[in-house]
């Protein structure tokens, strides 16, 4: 019975905090997958958790199955969920509650609070950055969005990303 002979070399990829590789259909699953790089060609990862940082990492065999070690791991964070609807209630003179809609985000997921009428943000001692004040008589909007990293950029979705 003839034997198969590979003369390319082939790659695994490994998810490196689950340890479990990449399928050739893109889902994660428990059993190495070899193809070689001409045939893994750019892969879409599905099933992956939203804002949540993933680490990839690669190793080869040669011909005769001898397989190296894992290189170096490469990693990115899954986009947020875009936030609901924020909740605005029991104003006074000066103030507003916010309630962000986290919208299934985790739990680390941070939020900016934007009032749309100034386009300021609203600061971790909840002041307007750069604003005086609340005028009285001027209706305050608010929208909330969501924080994703990509390594030393911070973007929101559908902007481009902006250097940190």
């Amino acid at each position: 019975m003839p034997t198969a002979i590979r003369l390319a070399t082939e790659f695994a990829i490994q998810e490196a905090g689950s340890g479990n590789y990449v399928q050739a259909d893109g889902s994660l699953g428990g059993t190495a997958v070899w193809q070689t790089a001409a045939t893994w060609g750019t892969k879409t990862v599905t099933g992956l958790s939203v804002n949540t940082s993933y680490s990839f990492q690669v190793k080869a065999r040669n011909g005769a199955s001898v397989e190296t070690g894992f290189g170096s791991s490469a990693s990115l964070y899954t986009l947020a969920n875009t936030p609901g609807t924020p909740t605005v209630n029991n104003a006074t003179a000066s103030t507003l509650d916010v309630t962000v809609a986290v919208n299934s985000n985790p739990s680390g997921t941070q939020f900016a609070i934007q009032e749309t009428g100034s386009s300021n943000y609203v600061q971790a001692d909840g002041t307007l950055g750069g604003t005086a004040g609340m005028a009285n008589s001027r209706y305050l909007g608010y929208h909330c969005r969501e924080w994703s990293c990509f390594s030393h950029f911070l973007y929101f979705p559908g902007e481009s990303p902006q250097r940190q």
